[in-house]
């Protein structure tokens, strides 16, 4: 958890001074050469691959920057962007090692070294981190950024037990996280510990500019046929925690109200995630056509095990972080922008919530015919009920976490940081 600690103060460091610095997700493009050859050249395959990252296909960006890399060792935008989608993807050891192959080929490129801390930072090696930030400053004493990192690091350094404290736990119980920030492509990414395939309707959501200080890409969802859809258990990874009474559940999103969404059952409201349907209802985070935050649990016949909202806290065209949590015995609890209490609370009346569900989870849509018109980012759910400093982590750290597949828990915040 260590290591978590850092990344998390890696990111809030960056978030503090992004704006001096190049975006380092950019892949490096060149133009196609222009030179008849039977087979692709390095370059060309070198393009290949930042299409293939722009689509949000790593894998296949991965390996066409290595094969640019075969036919031309020396190519030195290649091996950056491999090492960019290796950050992307979590990957950092293969990044930290890739950067190192660029000082070794160019020892006097400052920024080599620039993005050698940066991989090192998001490793939670700090103390390397300030190594290469003193080093890139060696070599071009002009680099703002390289400046600010190293200053800022060295405070840093002395305020990370109080960040041991805030960040301890932040991934445990992380069952899905889905920052919806590609921009691009017809799939979102689960960066969470299940991977989960997802899918998007056939009148897909839209990709927007989510008009928000940290947020830069969200999705935007009509109110009338677009969604995200996860079936987790076709997955094998059904989240059952919210009959549990030692654990519970969370839903967090970020979300920004439209107008009202279509509901064919004349409920007023409409989920930002949903899972339920058919004798199978569970549970759903909602917005009220008042305009207010709500969360939902039943039993599996859709009686309420408990379902409170309060009318316009998550006012129309404006964004608000929103949480339910769930657990037995203490029933819901909806929190707005990370406050310390409740905007509405409920208890479970003594009953238990659905333990037979599998139907899947849905985002801006409930089966039976609730759409929800909003643009929506940073959906997280976790098996168990977190506190308010966590969910004021989760709030504060835009694009903050990704969790290995198979359990292997790496924080990584530039894998899927915007900016």
């Amino acid at each position: 958890m260590k290591l978590l600690a850092f990344g998390c103060l890696f990111l809030i460091v960056l978030g503090l001074i992004s704006g001096c610095q190049n975006n380092e997700n950019t892949p490096v493009k060149r133009t196609t050469s222009t030179k008849t050859s039977v087979a692709p050249s390095a370059q060309d395959y070198n393009n290949r691959g930042t299409a293939y990252q722009r689509a949000g296909r790593l894998q296949e960006a991965v390996s066409a920057y290595q094969q640019a890399i075969k036919l031309k060792p020396t190519l030195i935008e290649a091996h950056h962007n491999l090492g960019t989608v290796y950050v992307m993807q979590g990957k950092l050891a293969e990044a930290i090692t890739t950067y190192k192959r660029i000082i070794h080929l160019r020892p006097d490129m400052a920024e080599a070294y620039v993005n050698l801390g940066r991989a090192y930072g998001f490793a939670g090696q700090l103390d390397a981190a300030i190594a290469e930030y003193q080093k890139a400053l060696t070599h071009d004493a002009t680099l703002v950024y390289a400046h600010s990192m190293f200053l800022t690091l060295l405070v840093v350094m002395l305020s990370l037990p109080t960040v041991f404290v805030n960040a301890a736990n932040i991934e445990d119980g992380l069952w899905m996280y889905l920052p919806l920030n590609e921009g691009a492509g017809q799939k979102v990414a689960d960066h969470g510990p299940n991977n989960f395939d997802t899918e998007l309707s056939k009148t897909a959501p839209k990709w927007v500019d989510a008009k928000h200080d940290d947020i830069k890409k969200a999705m935007e969802f009509d109110g009338k046929a677009a969604y995200v859809k996860i079936d987790m258990a076709g997955q094998k990874a059904d989240i059952d925690s919210h009959f549990d009474d030692k654990k519970g559940i969370t839903i967090c999103a970020w979300v920004k109200p439209l107008k009202t969404g279509t509901d064919a059952h004349g409920q007023t409201r409409q989920p930002i995630v949903m899972k339920g349907n058919a004798s199978m209802w569970e549970f759903a985070l909602y917005i009220y056509d008042d305009f207010g935050a709500g969360m939902s649990v039943w039993n599996c016949p859709g009686n309420g095990v408990s379902e409170p909202s309060a009318p316009g806290t998550a006012p129309q065209g404006e964004w608000s972080h929103q949480c339910g949590t769930f657990k037995l015995k203490e029933g819901v609890k909806v929190y707005i922008n990370g406050e310390d209490d409740p905007v509405a609370e409920a208890g479970d009346n003594g009953n238990g919530p659905c333990e037979e569900g599998v139907r899947p989870v849905f985002i801006a849509h409930r089966e039976d015919g609730q759409w929800l018109n909003a643009v929506i980012a940073e959906v997280y759910m976790w098996d168990r009920v977190i506190d308010v400093d966590e969910m004021n982590l989760a709030m504060k750290t835009i694009g903050g976490l990704a969790v290995q597949p198979g359990g292997k828990l790496t924080t990584t915040w530039g894998n899927v940081k915007r900016r």
